[in-house]
């Protein structure tokens, strides 16, 4: 058998690969195709036309801008809520039944009460008022300035407020509890299982 038709085959072999990679690196919008006035079987190379492809627009150029008149005033955006905030804990104890209750309220409303005594628990979130109400407290230059009552009555409950910057301990009897820890208390109170 003659090595002729071999080489002729493996020739064409070569030249319809060369074809597919010329089609793939012309970027042409349509396939490579034969040249009309050649054979392939005449030569090892065929002749390759592609067609230049016809511009199209760009999305930049495609997609319209919004423009705004001179005369429109430009649109508010809704300020982001405030992701800051006091962490407090409130401790009481003594009274006549002699309780051991913790509550911890997370900066961002979420609280936790432990009565050890009662041996339970709770937990939920403060409302959005309610935590606005709470960090106006806590953030208040009042707060910082008040100071604990030592003495008083043997069975009012003592308390103890305690955040990252603030210690506050006193005992309720009535009289010169600190305004602004007995506000913290009291909203407190109302809004948790405290």
């Amino acid at each position: 058998m003659s090595k002729r038709p071999c080489l002729r085959t493996g020739a064409l072999i070569v030249g319809g690969m060369l074809m597919l990679a010329l089609s793939a690196c012309g970027g042409g919008s349509e396939p490579a195709r034969w040249d009309a006035g050649a054979s392939p079987s005449a030569s090892a190379q065929p002749s390759v036309t592609t067609e230049a492809p016809t511009p199209t627009p760009s999305a930049a150029a495609t997609t319209a801008t919004p423009t705004r008149s001179p005369s429109s005033p430009p649109k508010k955006t809704e300020k982001p809520p405030a992701t800051g905030g006091v962490r407090v804990t409130v401790a009481r104890g003594g009274g006549v039944a002699g309780v051991s209750q913790t509550l911890t309220v997370e900066a961002d409303g979420r609280w936790s009460y432990q009565d050890r005594k009662a041996g339970k628990s709770q937990s939920g979130t403060l409302g959005t008022s309610q935590r606005a109400q709470l960090q106006g407290l806590l953030t208040s230059p009042a707060l910082a300035k008040e100071r604990g009552v030592q003495g008083g009555c043997s069975d009012g409950f003592t308390y103890a407020l305690t955040t990252s910057s603030t210690l506050i301990f006193w005992r309720a009897c009535g009289h010169g509890e600190p305004k602004t820890a007995s506000a913290v208390v009291r909203l407190l109170e109302g809004a948790t299982a405290f």
